[in-house]
């Protein structure tokens, strides 16, 4: 049985991205990058998962208006609430996590608009960490395909893999055996002042993602990113309304989602401008 041919045997996948054999080769050696870190006792930090990263030209105020009429960006739903089943919400957090002082869910769908096609739909909870910075901890994470859940996988996120993921300005939706497993609908209405807070403060997670990654018969706690708000991000759209989510009942975390499922949300779409760094991991201190 031969899974890669000895030409392409290197570990270097050439440059088209919607190649089958060059995304198996990206996915091994993402996955061989991130064992790599997480054994090596003197590494605290990994920057984009030890892969070569050129950044991109700070954009000037006419490409980014160019950009924005372009339809250039990640774009999709997020919708923060309050557990309603807060036994089922402590029931996710382990030793070193504790309860946070709010805790809160969050679920969004986006498509990360790239070259290849990515979707990512997260359902997080919010967690204190040992370090003291409240973060995002996954409990699912629907992949659109088998590289991208085995890279999910190596990072600690819980997920299967999707039939079909969609996202479209007034509905998101993951689609699981052939029935709706995640949908995400939006209304834009009007919301009061607090939930516009909320979403402003902790809509976007980035760099405050937590998981534990394995490493042989432990696991490492990880985030990516600092904790703090990356600096260079501009906003095309954003748009705040209500959200009316729904989860099969199968998945267990769908008792955290409100009985009528609908909650403040909003529907975004933005991109780097040029001042953001190679995205980091960073193993989580005071563990």
């Amino acid at each position: 049985m031969v899974t890669f041919p000895k030409e392409q045997a290197g570990g270097k996948p050439a440059d088209d991205p919607q190649n089958e054999m060059d995304q198996m080769i990206l996915t091994r050696k993402q996955v061989e990058n991130v064992r790599r870190w997480i054994d090596d006792p003197d590494r605290e930090v990994m920057f984009n998962m030890n892969l070569p990263h050129e950044p991109g030209p700070r954009l000037d105020p006419a490409q980014i208006e160019d950009m924005d009429k372009a339809g250039v960006g990640v774009f999709g739903h997020t919708t923060i609430i309050e557990p309603a089943d807060y036994k089922l919400y402590e029931s996710y957090i382990f030793r070193p996590l504790r309860n946070p002082d709010e805790p809160k869910v969050m679920i969004s769908v986006w498509d990360m608009n790239t070259p290849t096609p990515l979707v990512e739909a997260r359902v997080m909870i919010r967690v204190l960490c040992p370090d003291g910075i409240d973060s995002w901890l996954v409990i699912c994470a629907p992949a659109p395909s088998f590289h991208t859940a085995l890279e999910w996988n190596i990072l600690g996120w819980p997920n299967c893999v999707a039939d079909e993921m969609s996202v479209n300005r007034d509905r998101s939706e993951v689609i699981y055996e052939g029935e709706v497993g995640l949908s995400m609908e939006f209304k834009s209405i009007h919301i009061d002042d607090a939930a516009v807070t909320e979403l402003k403060r902790s809509g976007n997670e980035f760099g405050n993602t937590v998981s534990f990654v394995p490493s042989g018969g432990r696991t490492c706690l990880v985030r990516q990113g600092t904790g703090d708000p990356e600096p260079g991000i501009h906003f095309a759209e954003w748009e705040t309304g209500m959200i009316q989510t729904y989860s099969r009942p199968e998945d267990p975390w769908s008792g955290l989602i409100p009985a009528n499922g609908v909650t403040p949300g909003m529907w975004q779409r933005f991109y780097d401008t040029g001042d953001n760094p190679a995205s980091g991991m960073y193993k989580v201190k005071g563990v």
